[in-house]
């Protein structure tokens, strides 16, 4: 693929979203004829690949291909609408004690709670972070909005649940 269509393909998938014509012509500092160009070889490289160039008159899109369909709704039937017990158990330890490695979760949960962590970033409920050498969970942005809170602090009883000497003295009890 040509310099051009590899910018391309990269602000696609930055973005996530379509994004219109005019927006890519200035970002990619072409002309029309250009960009239809790079389109045109971007969508040919993706051919043999899971995705999939989408363009209307006036935007583009980078989207999962339909020969990966099956594999996509397999996805989509685990992460039904709600929250399996496991994933909001996790969810609260996230919310509660985040930043939280997973190792972290594990240990508390007494199970491996990969999937759960999993369901919850697919969801956009929790996100993880580079700590150092370990990767750390805590609740997103997304998480705040649903439950209609502007910070973690806000959660019922955070002070208490978030502290691990005031959980042990709660279990000793």
């Amino acid at each position: 693929m040509n310099p051009l269509a590899q910018r391309l393909q990269a602000l696609l998938f930055l973005s996530g979203d379509a994004m219109g014509h005019d927006e890519l012509l200035r970002l990619l500092a072409c002309d029309r004829e250009q960009l239809a160009t790079a389109a045109g070889e971007l969508r040919t490289h993706l051919v043999d690949s899971g995705l999939a160039l989408i363009e209307t008159d006036h935007e583009m899109q980078l989207t999962t291909s339909a020969a990966v369909a099956s594999v996509l709704t397999t996805l989509q039937e685990e992460s039904t609408d709600e929250l399996s017990s496991a994933a909001a158990e996790t969810l609260a330890l996230v919310a509660y004690r985040g930043p939280i490695s997973r190792i972290g979760v594990d240990a508390i949960r007494g199970v491996d709670s990969s999937r759960a962590l999993r369901q919850l970033s697919l969801r956009g409920l929790v996100h993880r972070a580079k700590d150092g050498v370990r990767y750390t969970y805590q609740v997103a942005p997304e998480f705040l909005r649903q439950v209609g809170l502007e910070h973690v602090s806000q959660l019922p009883e955070y002070e208490t649940l978030s502290s691990a000497e005031a959980v042990q003295k709660l279990l000793d009890t």
